[in-house]
C-alpha cells in the first residue's frame, strides 16, 4: 500500500473531528459522534499506512471503516431526525445501530444495503423537511446524498486504477464530513410559524 494512501485517509481523519468538534459544540453529540467514528476509521487508516503496519492493522481498519460507518450513519440520522424536532429516544436509535452492526457482522453484504439505506432515509428527511427557503431542503438532501453515489459506484469502479479510486473515494467521504454539519444546522430547522 503507497505512502501517498495515508494522505486522503488523513484528511478524512482530521475532517471528521472537526465535525464532532463542531458539531458537540452546538449541543449535537450523536451526530457528531457519528462523524467521530468516520474520523477515526480514516486515523487508523493513517496510523496503519504511515507505521507500515497494513497487514497487522487491516482488519482493525476494515472493521472501524464497515462497521463504525455504519454505526456512524445511523448516530448522524439520530442527530438529523433530533435535530428537526422529532422526537425519539435515544436508547432506541442506539439499539437499531446496535442491531445494524450486528446483522453486518453476520453478513457484510446486508451492511452495504443497510448503508445505503440510511443514506437515501437522510435524502428523503432532508428533502421533506421544513425550512426557511425552498432551496434548502434540496441542497441538504443533495449534500446528503453526496455519499451514495461514491459507496455505490466509485468505491469499487473498475475503469479507475487503485490509486485515483482510493483517493476519489476518501476526498469524497472527506467533502461529505464536511457537509454534514451545515445539514445539521439551524438553517434546515423547521420554518417559523407564520403568524
Amino acid at each position: 500500500m503507497p505512502l501517498h494512501y495515508a494522505l486522503s485517509d488523513g484528511l478524512v481523519g482530521v475532517v471528521g473531528l472537526w465535525g464532532l468538534w463542531t458539531l458537540a459544540r452546538r449541543g449535537q453529540l450523536l451526530a457528531g459522534l457519528g462523524l467521530g467514528l468516520f474520523g477515526l476509521a480514516g486515523l487508523i487508516g493513517l496510523v496503519r499506512i504511515t507505521s507500515g503496519l497494513i497487514e497487522p492493522m487491516a482488519v482493525i481498519h476494515k472493521t472501524v471503516s464497515q462497521l463504525g460507518g455504519l454505526a456512524g450513519l445511523a448516530l448522524i440520522l439520530s442527530g438529523l431526525v433530533r435535530h428537526l424536532g422529532l422526537k425519539g429516544p435515544t436508547l432506541g436509535v442506539l439499539a437499531v445501530a446496535t442491531v445494524a452492526v450486528v446483522i453486518a457482522v453476520q453478513m457484510p453484504a446486508a451492511g452495504q444495503v443497510l448503508f445505503a439505506a440510511g443514506l437515501v432515509s437522510g435524502v428523503v428527511i432532508l428533502a421533506v423537511a421544513p425550512a426557511r427557503t425552498m432551496t434548502l431542503p434540496v441542497q441538504s438532501a443533495l449534500a446528503f446524498g453526496l455519499m451514495l453515489p461514491n459507496v455505490l459506484l466509485l468505491r469499487s469502479a473498475p475503469a479507475l486504477n487503485p490509486d485515483l479510486r482510493w483517493h476519489t473515494y476518501h476526498l469524497i467521504v472527506a467533502l461529505w464530513l464536511v457537509l454534514l454539519p451545515f445539514c445539521l444546522s439551524e438553517r434546515v430547522k423547521a420554518a417559523p410559524k407564520a403568524r
